[in-house]
């Protein structure tokens, strides 16, 4: 059965079920899995899904086919299901999404989606340069809106120090420490960060996603970074999206992706020095870092999880 055979079948269908795959499912608790940032995109699929009238099922998607599988990751499913992804049953409606790991991405690894949509225009040419012709682009999105909190911190972070035991580290955070004694309060959450920054540097382990928009908030200006990996081929970190529309501030390093989709609305820093200098500059002028801000909105409001569940669906005339 091909994919246009598959659509056919799936058009106007009043009970569609979806299941969404990420690699934080490798997780088999609740308490691991939040600790992965793409366990809350999925998440917001799955509400956005659900808004549409659609059923989103957990089940094993291999042992109970849903009508339509999306597959948030541009790594191998097996990593998750022990099998690839033609291994799964043939009626399954099957979506990639490379939101992530273009690294594992080759010119037969996604031969047995249906369809392909990639979460940077700069990767985007390149699946089509290895012969992918079913590609689109879809960036990332947010549900974020503006909170009206106190100013609490100057600088904030939330994400993990990567590798086991935070061993990988994070270099906008290294950049930060090797700037010395900054006059400012800073505020950074995740695992593996206990003794590894200031005391005073420590906010905690967990910060909870539905309430992320207050921290952010409460922030004048949130960092954010990028594996080299995604920074290459310019995949934009979701947080910049949500770190936006909480009406917080950013700073990220460099990432080829950025100026394409927030048009100047966020700063990247390309040394410590200029690091500094941004930090310096717009902690001290506040109105700078609000018309930062309110361009970036321009963009990340008409970013919704439900647009984007409804493209992955738009074949299907599904909850349109």
């Amino acid at each position: 059965m091909d994919a246009q055979q598959k659509l056919a079948k799936l058009k106007n269908k009043k009970n569609l079920i979806i299941h969404v795959t990420a690699p934080s499912d490798i997780c088999s608790k609740h308490s691991a899995r939040k600790m992965w940032g793409d366990n809350w995109v999925k998440y917001e699929l799955v509400q956005a899904f659900k808004s549409l009238g659609a059923t989103v099922t957990a089940a094993r998607p291999d042992l109970n086919p849903p009508d339509v599988l999306i597959h948030q990751s541009g790594g191998g499913i097996e990593y998750i299901y022990k099998k690839k992804i033609a291994q799964f049953p043939p009626q399954i409606y099957k979506i990639i999404w490379v939101y992530s790991h273009p690294e594992a991405v080759t010119s037969t690894s996604l031969q047995s989606y249906d369809e392909i949509f990639c979460c940077s225009l700069f990767f985007l040419e390149k699946l089509k340069r290895m012969g992918y012709k079913n590609t689109q682009v879809m960036l990332g999105a947010t549900s974020k809106r503006p909170v009206n909190v106190p100013k609490k911190y100057d600088i904030v972070f939330v994400g993990n120090n990567r590798g086991p035991y935070g061993k990988d580290g994070r270099k906008i955070i290294n950049d930060l420490k090797s700037l010395g004694n900054l006059p400012y309060k800073i505020g950074i959450w995740g695992a593996n960060w206990k003794n590894k920054i200031p005391d005073a540097w420590y906010g905690g382990l967990y910060w909870d996603y539905p309430k992320l928009g207050d921290l952010y908030a409460s922030a004048k200006i949130c960092l954010q970074d990028h594996r080299p990996e995604m920074a290459r081929d310019g995949f934009v970190s979701v947080k910049l999206f949500d770190i936006l529309g909480s009406g917080s501030f950013a700073i990220s390093d460099k990432n080829i992706g950025i100026q394409g989709i927030f048009k100047g609305a966020v700063p990247e820093y390309e040394s410590l020095a200029h690091l500094r200098k941004l930090l310096d500059y717009y902690l001290s002028h506040p109105k700078e870092r609000e018309s930062k801000i309110r361009l970036g909105q321009q963009t990340v409001f008409k970013c919704t999880w439900k647009s984007r569940a409804k493209l992955f669906l738009r074949g299907i005339d599904f909850g349109q």
